[in-house]
């Protein structure tokens, strides 16, 4: 297989370039570090360095992130479009029953006189919606 890497040697060439990351960075990291012991001068050793491992990280996710907008054009803004329209449908019916007492008749549900009446339940039909039916 092209490209595949036995575990051993993965891992190393991993360790090798976590190496070279951490020397091209000692410059930044003595920046911080000052800076930080400027902050805090009675901090400890292991804050310092906890401290520093943090903000390093920070700026590293900061240009990672700052570089990743650059990537993206005005096209993509990954905000749905104004043109897209839903396919909602309103369905209008009774939940109760026709009844003839007395001179008219009415809806038990909501006491209207008229037989055509739209309906007193509305639900909405979204017709984008998937339909799966399990058999």
């Amino acid at each position: 297989m092209k490209g595949y890497l036995k575990p051993p040697v993965a891992q190393t060439q991993f360790g090798k370039q976590i190496r070279e990351e951490k020397v091209a960075d000692e410059e930044l990291r003595n920046g911080i570090r000052e800076q930080y012991k400027y902050e805090c001068p009675k901090s400890s050793e292991e804050k310092t360095a906890a401290e520093v491992f943090k903000r390093v990280a920070e700026f590293k996710l900061k240009a990672k992130q700052s570089e990743v907008a650059s990537l993206n054009t005005v096209d993509e803004t990954f905000k749905p479009q104004l043109n897209i329209k839903k396919c909602l449908e309103s369905v209008r019916s009774h939940d109760g029953a026709w009844s003839t007492e007395g001179k008219n008749g009415f809806w038990s549900c909501c006491m209207s006189e008229n037989f055509k009446s739209p309906g007193c339940i509305e639900k909405i039909r979204n017709k984008d919606r998937w339909v799966t039916i399990s058999l």
